[in-house]
């Protein structure tokens, strides 16, 4: 492996290699990065063209079907009329919009205590004003027992 395109490496010299890597470029062999950094931008985006490519047919196919799919589905005219008199039927069958003496009697309860609920609201802060002395007196309380205990030396 001492000769190249004929060429002793060698015996030529420096004048030997700028003239294997000038018969390298002309060759092909030897190539500048930003021409591989081309080439191998190239493949890829010519690879991805493909995959588009398939994917486009799949979904092409697949739109095709829900064409058809479309196609064969009733008219919205049709399918209101028939959807409005089936809600109909099903309305009389279940009795929908007649209220019955046990929802009657659940809604007075519910009203009941939403009255009840506002009362206690509106009472809450006159509770509040005339128990006002007993909790401070429950407080003080308190805070007389654990004077009373620190200086027993009880634990707290």
């Amino acid at each position: 492996m001492t000769e190249l395109f004929g060429v002793n490496r060698v015996e030529g010299g420096a004048w030997a290699l700028v003239t294997i890597a000038v018969l390298m470029v002309l060759t092909g062999r030897l190539v500048p990065r930003r021409t591989y950094n081309w080439r191998q931008a190239f493949h890829t985006s010519e690879e991805v063209r493909r995959m588009e490519s398939n994917q486009v047919e799949d979904l092409l196919a697949v739109a095709e079907v829900g064409g058809r799919i479309l196609k064969a589905l009733p008219r919205p005219d049709e399918a209101a009329e028939r959807c409005a008199t089936a809600m109909q039927w099903i309305k009389r069958i279940l009795g929908l919009g007649r209220r019955r003496a046990g929802m009657r009697a659940s809604e007075a309860a519910v009203e009941r205590t939403q009255q009840a609920r506002r009362e206690v609201e509106e009472r809450q802060s006159i509770v509040a004003s005339a128990m006002a002395p007993w909790w401070r007196a429950r407080e003080e309380n308190h805070l007389r027992e654990r004077i009373e205990a620190a200086f027993r030396g009880a634990p707290q």
